[in-house]
């Protein structure tokens, strides 16, 4: 594959540059009409020449440039054909991952974000954040987060389930939905990444809880009264639930389940269902004596119907004692007082290869 910049126009520039006229090399530079990070990449050779003769100097200075004008940033997008293995997230991008397709003007990272927040809700963004290393730079790494406490991970390993189907974490989601809704998050109070296991319910989990003196009131509402889904229903597929760590502060002020409901979708996520809730409140204080949600009761998704009248779900953990989760059922339309929901992202996918 030939260079973007002719052999003769190296030698040029580089003569130019050894009899004193950088300037007029840059010029010409430009005119060849090189994405501007290949073009620092190039000024900074011809500003630091190597060796004692000019004719050192030459052939040092081209082979420098010869080498980065055949980087495969260079390699047109329809030609850079990279093997990747299936589970790259990156795979049908023919992209190289060095290359960087804003490169030529400065574009703000809250741009960036908008790019691929909506390239997200096409469902276009494992394509979108191969295109611009520069989508990394404007999140804190995965393994940052997990380090200073801001995601927690509770996997069916650490609840006490084997299963076979526990989706791989996709870590450029999870940093992504951290990110933007982090400033959302009431207390600073972080993430949790939770596994919902298939073949369990919350009946199930309930069983280990009690056997570490965990205890629960009201859970009649969940089930053996009006209804008994919420309680006793298993997951027929494992899947992962982003989860804030506390209430959304944008949700407090609503009275009612369809104004909290309109403000989570608003930021394109979803309502907890029951057994979200119930995992990652239980789990959070028996495997790391933590406490989410703390003095606040957390909308989830369930409505019943009692005697005509529509009531919602309410989960928390018990004010004055943390090892008591609390289930409640709250009007719909009624009054409310240190109520919240927190929205949550959902990933299915197939397990890592073993």
């Amino acid at each position: 594959m030939s260079s973007p910049v002719s052999e003769k126009s190296i030698d040029r520039m580089i003569r130019l540059t050894l009899t004193g006229n950088y300037q007029s090399a840059c010029e010409l530079l430009i005119k060849c009409g090189i994405p501007h990070s290949l073009f620092e990449k190039i000024q900074e050779i011809l500003n630091n020449p190597i060796g004692v003769s000019t004719q050192e100097k030459h052939t040092d200075m081209k082979g420098k440039i010869v080498a980065v004008l055949n980087s495969p940033v260079t390699v047109p997008l329809e030609l850079a054909v990279v093997e990747k293995p299936l589970s790259d997230p990156t795979h049908f991008c023919m992209a190289p991952p060095e290359a960087d397709f804003f490169s030529d003007v400065f574009v703000p990272s809250e741009i960036i974000r908008i790019i691929f927040l909506n390239s997200w809700k096409i469902g276009a963004d494992r394509t979108m954040h191969c295109l611009n290393r520069r989508w990394y730079e404007c999140q804190t790494p995965y393994q940052d987060l997990i380090k200073t406490g801001a995601l927690t991970i509770i996997d069916a390993a650490k609840m006490g389930f084997k299963v076979d189907d526990e989706p791989s974490i996709d870590e450029v989601r999870v940093v992504f939905h951290c990110d933007r809704l982090a400033s959302s998050v009431m207390d600073n109070a972080g993430f949790s990444l939770v596994t919902i296991p298939s073949g369990q319910s919350i009946e199930s989990y309930e069983k280990i809880a009690e056997q570490t003196k965990f205890v629960f009131e009201g859970l009649g509402f969940l089930g053996k009264s009006w209804n008994e889904e919420p309680y006793n229903d298993v997951a027929k597929h494992s899947s992962r639930v982003l989860m804030p760590n506390h209430v959304f502060k944008q949700t407090v002020p609503f009275s009612t389940l369809d104004e909290i409901e309109s403000c989570i979708n608003g930021f394109d996520c979803e309502l907890p269902q029951p057994r979200d809730c119930f995992f990652q409140l239980v789990s959070t204080k028996l495997i790391f004596d933590r406490c989410a949600y703390m003095d606040f009761k957390m909308c989830s998704s369930c409505v019943v119907s009692v005697n005509g009248n529509k009531s919602v779900h309410v989960i928390s953990v018990k004010k004055g004692d943390e090892r008591c989760l609390s289930v409640e059922l709250h009007p719909c339309d009624g009054p409310s007082s240190n109520l919240g929901a927190g929205g949550v992202i959902r990933f299915e996918g197939k397990p890592d290869k073993k």
